[in-house]
């Protein structure tokens, strides 16, 4: 329970912080949380804020707050089913994948099209 009140406080912490990718011109990658055993990169959240702003969700940097905190809630929620032996169906998964890679696939056109972007 003393980690889930750390991170949340990391979390609180980490909420207000700029990651523009202006300021970053130089950094190939960089870790900007830790949950658990999971790291989160700004490569991650750049991806993401990308995707965001093509469907119209918002960008700018309470984008990026928000895609951060999403993140770290997966993450947390993630760390926590380890910790409570919680196992994926495998099945399940393969289904999961499969529809988002259909979901692309449909999105941009062909597999090749999806594997060019």
């Amino acid at each position: 329970m003393k980690r889930i009140g750390l991170l949340a406080i990391m979390l609180i912490l980490l909420a207000g912080w700029n990651l523009s990718a202006q300021r970053y011109d130089n950094v190939i990658d960089k870790t900007v949380a830790v949950v658990g055993n999971s790291v989160i990169m700004l490569s991650e959240i750049e991806e993401n804020a990308r995707m965001w702003a093509q469907s119209g969700l918002g960008s700018g940097e309470s984008a990026r707050c928000e895609i951060l905190d999403s993140i770290m809630s997966y993450k947390l929620y993630y760390t926590q089913a380890l910790l409570d032996s919680l196992t994926v169906n495998e099945t399940s998964m393969d289904a999961t994948v499969e529809s988002r890679l259909n979901y692309y696939y449909g999105y941009f056109g062909s597999v090749e099209a999806t594997e060019a972007y």
